[in-house]
């Protein structure tokens, strides 16, 4: 979808209704297979008390149940994507890192966005189900604003909704500057 139309929020809230880790992957700050394993395995350690990934007798590594969200994915190196297409595959769920870890992926959920899906790999298009996500009417947008701001008539909201109708951080923001003023 379209920047702004909450594809990270939707994969955090499906990730706390899990209640199993999320993590971001960004692209820009990965430049291997093994980065991304290593940023999960950050997460694991640093941000969850009891989740940790398990390490087998044959040196090899078990993730645990943990979402991983993929942002702007059409911006991955292809050597990456080259990496990451047997993890996501569902016959495969492994990945093999550049030097040679092993890493069993089948308890992940992974998860991808896009703002451009004409660069995206085949590959990710067919192996993943849609979602696709839209920019919000004035009036849904109002409705984001009357229920972060209840004490507010329909008129306010549907005015901040004018102003600022199709992203809600900054109607929202908007709003917050409306209450101080």
């Amino acid at each position: 979808g379209p920047a702004s139309t909450v594809k990270t929020h939707l994969a955090k809230l499906f990730a706390a209704s899990l209640e199993i880790p999320f993590v971001t992957i960004e692209p820009q700050s990965i430049r291997r297979v093994h980065d991304i394993f290593a940023e999960i395995k950050r997460v694991c350690d640093e941000e969850y008390d009891d989740i940790e990934v398990v390490q087998n007798e044959d040196g090899g590594y078990v993730l645990p149940p943990v979402v991983v969200f993929i942002d702007e994915v059409h911006n991955l190196r292809k050597g990456v994507v080259q990496g990451l297409l047997k993890a996501t595959e569902p016959s495969d769920r492994s990945m093999v890192t550049e030097e040679g870890c092993k890493v069993s992926t089948e308890n992940v959920c992974w998860m991808i966005a896009t703002t451009d899906r004409g660069d995206l790999f085949d590959a990710f298009d067919t192996r993943f189900q849609k979602v696709n996500l839209r920019l919000y009417t004035k009036k849904e947008m109002s409705r984001i604003i009357k229920l972060n701001n209840p004490d507010w008539g329909e008129s306010a909201c549907m005015l901040v909704a004018e102003y600022n109708s199709h992203v809600p951080r900054e109607a929202l923001a908007f709003a917050r500057d409306m209450r101080v003023e």
